[in-house]
């Protein structure tokens, strides 16, 4: 998995592969009634190119944020680790990544600095609720296991998370916490 700078500055992760995925805004998604105007507003918006997604899915959010995967157009039958110019490998240990997410997904420099500590951090099967028209997700263990945490998620990046002694000891910031990070964006 690399994360890769596009032509609009915008920042996925891409696979291997060439698989690009994330949740981006399209202005007017949710008033769009023709498909091929919907994907083409898609891959403009996560791309920079009406043309820089095939293959793709995208699944509503609510408020015009659209969640997507496909492949990548430039990088099909390309060495993409070697493509020069607009699309640039970001390494998630530097500034510019830091600033794209603050810039991208509006996150604090707490929460830049929780999904950072956190890029390898895996979790097996989890139960989410998205937030609708919202980036945001709530996670936690799947029912019928205990929920021993909760934590919220941006686009894939985990920004906070609390375990059950948390929100035993201190239940009512743990709340107050937890309703803040999901609201934020």
């Amino acid at each position: 998995m690399k994360f890769i700078k596009f032509p609009n500055g915008k920042i996925w992760r891409v696979t291997e592969e060439g698989v690009a995925s994330g949740i981006v805004l399209v202005p007017g998604y949710d008033n769009m009634t023709n498909l091929e105007e919907r994907l083409d507003a898609v891959a403009e918006a996560a791309t920079g190119s009406f043309i820089g997604l095939e293959d793709f899915s995208v699944e509503s959010r609510g408020g015009d944020f659209v969640a997507f995967t496909g492949l990548s157009r430039e990088y099909l039958g390309v060495d993409w680790l070697a493509v020069q110019g607009e699309y640039k490998v970001i390494d998630p240990n530097s500034e510019e990544f830091s600033q794209a997410l603050r810039e991208q997904y509006g996150l604090s420099d707490i929460e830049i600095e929780h999904a950072l500590d956190n890029l390898t951090t895996t979790y097996g099967d989890e139960c989410s609720v998205d937030v609708l028209g919202s980036l945001r997700q709530l996670r936690c263990p799947p029912h019928p296991e205990p929920c021993s945490y909760v934590r919220v998620v941006v686009d894939g990046f985990e920004t906070a998370y609390w375990v059950e002694d948390e929100w035993a000891s201190a239940p009512a910031e743990v709340m107050g916490a937890l309703i803040g990070a999901l609201k934020r964006s």
